[in-house]
Formats: structure tokens, sequence, C-alpha cells
């Protein structure tokens, strides 16, 4: 099965138009926590962030969503509720699909499509714990920053290199990375005076240097 056949499958029914699209403004919610659905969400524009409240009452913020990418298909196998509640960071663009469209595919094939879009949700979910699992707050706040470069890079007018289209406030950073405040400031003021990086209205680019910092060319 080419590994790429659960897009194929959603481009197939987008083409026949067997979806709504739904655009959303920044911050607004998608999907709250525990919301009953009978929905897939294809991301065909914007950055859209999947989060929880804590026992103290906050928002953490668990994984970060990008364009091409699926949410909300675990409810096809176990559940009709979302354990995180996601939300748009930016003006972003929606396709939804009904589960039952899914339910209707019936040789070998395309009966693996809806594992491969649970697959896909899920590895965003593994690669995040892997790097909040490392002890090293400094390694995590890296690994952080080089995960948000690969989603959310884009080229800058200005500097003419590929800036990270900054989401978060260092408040935000700090949850996301499961580090105080204090600390995460303190590493970012040590990269920007190695000369690590850059940071300037809303814009942060890592230097080459920045990767080698912990050998993650």
């Amino acid at each position: 099965m080419n590994p790429n056949s659960h897009k194929q499958y959603l481009n197939v029914l987008i083409k026949n138009g067997h979806y709504k699209k739904r655009t959303y403004n920044k911050a607004e919610v998608i999907l709250p926590k525990a919301r009953s659905s009978d929905k897939i969400y294809y991301i065909k524009k914007g950055y859209i962030k999947a989060s929880y409240i804590s026992e103290k009452g906050y928002e953490t913020i668990a994984i970060i969503l990008i364009k091409n990418q699926v949410f909300g298909i675990n409810i096809y196998f176990y559940s009709t509720y979302s354990y995180f509640s996601y939300s748009s960071i930016n003006d972003s663009v929606i396709y939804e699909f009904e589960v039952e469209n899914l339910s209707k595919l019936k040789n070998t094939d395309t009966c693996l499509i809806p594992l491969l879009l649970l697959g896909e949700e899920y590895f965003e979910m593994e690669k995040r714990i892997r790097i909040l699992n490392l002890r090293c707050a400094k390694k995590r706040l890296a690994l952080s920053l080089i995960e948000l470069q690969e989603k959310l890079s884009c080229l800058s007018s200005s500097s003419n290199h590929d800036d990270i289209n900054y989401p978060f406030n260092q408040n935000e950073l700090a949850d996301y990375t499961r580090t105080s405040r204090v600390t995460t400031n303190n590493f970012l003021n040590e990269f920007k005076k190695k000369s690590l990086l850059e940071y300037k209205n809303q814009h942060l680019f890592l230097k080459k240097d920045f990767f080698r910092m912990f050998d993650l060319q």
C-alpha cells in the first residue's frame, strides 16, 4: 500500500465534495475537550495547537499541528470524545470530514487508511513525549525550538533567511518545554549572547552553531 494513500484518499473526498470548509480566527476553539464529535479535521492552512488544562488550572500545550496534518481521528476507533482542546494559533482553514464517510470503506487497502491517519496523529505526540522526557532543560528547549523551526519557518523578507514565525510568548514556551519561565528566559538570553539565535518581533532564527551545541546537525 502506498504510504501516502491516506492523504490521497482525503484528496479524493475533497475532489468529490465530501467535506466542509471552515475558517477559524486566531485563538478560536475548533474542537473542545470532551466534546462529542463525528468529524475528522484536516488542516488546509494555518497552525493548530492541542492543549489541555492542568490540575493547577493552566493551559498546557501538548503539540502543534501544521498544514496537511489531521486530528480527531481517535474517535473513529474508541471514543466520541477528544482528550485535548484544539484551537487555531493563527487564522486557519480546516476541511472537516464526516466519520461515516470513512466507515463506508470496504476493501482491505482503504480500511487501513484510518489506521494510518491515527498513526500519523500519535507519531506527533510520541515525538513530543521523547523531548519532554529529557532531564536536561536546556536540551528540551533546544529540541523544541528546532521542532518549531521545522514546522513554522518561513522566508523573511527583512532578513532573507528562514525565520520561525514564533507562536508563543515566554510563558507559553516555558509551558511547552515544561520548564519555568525564569529558566527559559535565562537560556534564551544565553543563546542570544553566544550568537546562537536571533529574536525580534515574534520572529526567531536559529544559527548553524545552535545545532552544533548538542550535536543536532
